[in-house]
């Protein structure tokens, strides 16, 4: 079982854009097909639990913030700093495995 952020079958690399489209939704195990050939990955394991990390970090951040008085204005700016940085570089991260027909 070989990690990849490209297509084993024609090599094309998985973009931000497609890989951010795949995980929108944790709910369920991500997957990303291929654009050129069809060939279909999964996320691994570990890419889904630090993705699923990475989406609580902001929220986490704000619990801990509201919890000690800051001032609300403040608050809302570091959870909307932290959220879109997380959002951000959280497809870098991701890796997937291709899936067995």
């Amino acid at each position: 079982m070989k990690v990849e952020r490209y297509c084993t079958k024609c090599k094309k690399q998985f973009s931000w854009r497609e890989v951010q489209k795949s995980t929108r939704n944790l709910f369920i195990r991500p997957e990303i097909e291929c654009s050129d050939c069809g060939e279909e990955y999964k996320i691994t394991i570990l890419s889904y639990i630090l993705e699923m990390f990475f989406r609580f970090i902001p929220i986490l951040v704000f619990y801990f913030l509201m919890k000690y008085d800051t001032s609300n204005g403040i608050s809302l700016i570091v959870f909307l700093v932290i959220g879109s940085f997380t959002i951000f570089i959280a497809p870098f991260f991701v890796r997937y495995v291709r899936v067995a027909r």
